[in-house]
């Protein structure tokens, strides 16, 4: 989507976007048989990164994008990544938080660039520097961020190292009006040594400082565009030695009587699908699916597959009734996967909608409900 509306892309756009991708990946080191996670809910560049890495002969590794920080170590600390995407700020703090464990990590890419507060030329490519001052005096949005950070335990927020030093001093002459406003209980010193433990310092040039290398999924598509302008074909090369016996991914069980176990699928495993399921349901490139559960689940990722496989559009939604339903308006779909919580959710919508109708509107509602139960 853009600006909330489905924008189309073909595919012979789809496939130049995987394999900029996926060049993009190999000009940072990402090889085949390389394992990488892929820490996020469905979006239009899960399916990009996901057939980029298969294209290379990578492994990919899905986690939800609500996973929690001991969630994510598990998974990539057992599968041996080398490398992850992660969609945003949030899965970036959760990574982070587990970062110094999981040593053989030295590739991050992030879909959505973090925020930071900083000067823009204080910030790397893969933040978006946000304003600290105003006049000399603190911003409201940084303000904001301060009084979340004494209110949340779990919050923190990234800073360059002159945010860090006015932050310092502000709170030096801040901290205790801060607390009485807030109703907190802390004392002055205790509340700002807990508060500044949580700031992550993060500097211009981070990548050149630190073993772990961080991108934005922009860069990596400018790094694969420059390389394809220049003749480069690794990656379709490589992508046609892709064998039958393939390991494609590792997907995680849930984990709710023991740790989670890692389920290796291979290129095989989702080809017999992909032949077998198009005829049984009589799919064509005429279809419309509408893709709503997470793309980490192995029934919608074999869905999306199929739906690439027969040519048929795929549209990027959410298991929300605010989102799902102007979607189904708008895409008119004529396959989607589901759960039934989904629909539940969405019935009692429509007969708590109804219920506060007129008498009239009651009526004919009820009406209509017998007619399709009927047929």
């Amino acid at each position: 989507k853009k600006d909330g509306k489905f924008a189309p892309i073909t595919y012979k756009e789809f496939y130049n976007k995987v394999e900029m991708f996926g060049t993009g990946l190999l000009s940072i080191g990402i090889e085949k048989f390389d394992h990488v996670g892929l820490v996020s809910d469905n979006r239009f560049e899960w399916i990009i990164a996901d057939l980029a890495i298969i294209g290379l002969r990578a492994v990919d590794v899905p986690c939800s994008g609500n996973s929690s920080s001991q969630d994510i170590y598990f998974k990539l600390n057992h599968s041996e990544a080398q490398a992850t995407i992660l969609e945003g700020e949030k899965q970036f703090l959760s990574f982070y938080k587990v970062a110094k464990d999981l040593p053989k990590i030295k590739n991050i890419i992030l879909y959505d660039r973090i925020k930071m507060f900083s000067k823009k030329e204080d910030t790397p490519e893969w933040a978006i520097p946000t304003s600290f001052k105003e006049n000399g005096e603190i911003s409201k949005e940084f303000k904001s961020e301060v009084e979340l950070l004494i209110k949340n335990k779990n919050k923190y927020v990234f800073l360059s190292a002159e945010a860090k030093i006015f932050l310092e001093k502000y709170l030096e002459k801040n901290i205790g009006s801060l607390l009485k406003n807030m109703g907190s209980k802390d004392t002055a010193g205790s509340a700002k040594d807990k508060l500044l433990k949580r700031v992550v310092i993060i500097e211009k040039e981070y990548n050149k400082n630190h073993s772990l290398s961080i991108f934005s999924f922009d860069e990596i598509n400018r790094l694969g565009e420059k390389l394809l302008a220049k003749g480069d074909t690794k990656f379709s090369e490589i992508s046609k030695t892709a064998l039958p016996e393939d390991l494609v991914t590792i997907i995680y069980t849930s984990g709710t009587t023991a740790d989670p176990k890692g389920v290796m699928l291979t290129n095989s495993n989702f080809i017999h699908n992909i032949r077998v399921t198009p005829p049984t349901q009589r799919l064509n490139k005429e279809d419309r699916y509408l893709s709503i559960l997470p793309s980490w689940h192995i029934l919608e990722r074999i869905a999306e597959y199929i739906a690439l496989s027969t040519g048929a559009s795929t549209a990027y939604s959410k298991p929300f009734k605010q989102v799902l339903l102007p979607d189904l308006k708008a895409e008119k779909p004529t396959i989607i996967c589901s759960v039934p919580r989904i629909w539940e959710s969405v019935y009692k919508g429509i007969l708590d909608k109804a219920k506060k109708g007129s008498t009239l509107k009651k009526t004919m509602f009820n009406w209509a409900i017998g007619i399709g139960e009927e047929y």
